[in-house]
């Protein structure tokens, strides 16, 4: 049943009324079908994420190879068409000269050879690489232009603990003696073990970013931040 808005009051501001439309019947039922309709679109981007992996997974490394193997061989055959001829050694008769000119020209004939498989080798890699790459950015970037925006939120906010952590950490470092070993006490590995687990929180709010289903986030994100390691006390290390 669609509202009477004929019959709603003057003093009634238009963010109130939108709040009322909101939390109505009709805005919930609205809010669960958009909500739906979001999942189904970020599945059939993640289905066709991981159909153009699958792809690259088969194709690509077969061309990779073809593209070494073609570098090594280009490489074997320079190196036998520049190599030195020991004319000085006196085991080297004419005969054996004879059959190194021969083998550095052919050698040089198939280098050519080699370059231009080579060539072709790149070519066919590039062919499937680059539409690949160009394809997966496109679609991670309607994944992540559509995701939750906890997420983006939460970025900033581990961004600037990291600078926070690296500018306003009191770096504690003390060296003495000890049963004739030099010791370094210092605060410095808690400090680099809370940069290092800030780092690995920003990298999982952007897997995150790619998952399908965007609920329940906000909770994984407050148990990452809850579990984030303090700056500790000073730690003893021998040397």
């Amino acid at each position: 049943m669609v509202p009477n808005l004929s019959i709603v009051p003057k003093d009634i501001s238009d963010v109130d009324l939108l709040g009322a439309l909101r939390d109505g019947e009709i805005g919930q039922k609205l809010v669960a079908e958009k909500k739906i309709a979001d999942l189904n679109y970020r599945k059939r981007l993640c289905a066709e994420l991981e159909q153009l992996d699958r792809r690259a997974e088969k194709e690509q490394p077969s061309l990779l190879a073809e593209c070494t193997k073609w570098q090594a061989e280009c490489w074997r055959l320079f190196n036998i068409a520049t190599m030195g001829v020991p004319v000085s050694d006196p085991s080297m008769t004419m005969s054996k000269l004879r059959e190194i000119g021969r083998a550095k020209v052919k050698a040089y004939a198939d280098w050519f050879i080699a370059q231009h498989e080579r060539s072709i080798a790149l070519q066919n890699h590039r062919h499937v690489s680059a539409p690949y790459t160009m394809s997966r950015d496109e679609i991670e970037q309607k994944l992540r232009a559509s995701a939750n925006p906890i997420l983006k939120i939460f970025r900033n906010e581990m961004l600037d603990a990291h600078a926070a952590t690296r500018r306003a950490s009191n770096l504690i470092t003390r060296e003495f003696v000890k049963n004739g070993r030099r010791v370094i006490v210092s605060n410095g590995p808690s400090i680099a073990r809370r940069l290092a687990a800030i780092r690995e929180a920003i990298r999982q709010a952007d897997d995150f970013a790619l998952r399908p289903d965007q609920t329940n986030i906000d909770i994984e994100l407050e148990k990452i931040r809850q579990n984030l390691p303090p700056i500790g006390a000073t730690e003893e290390s021998q040397q």
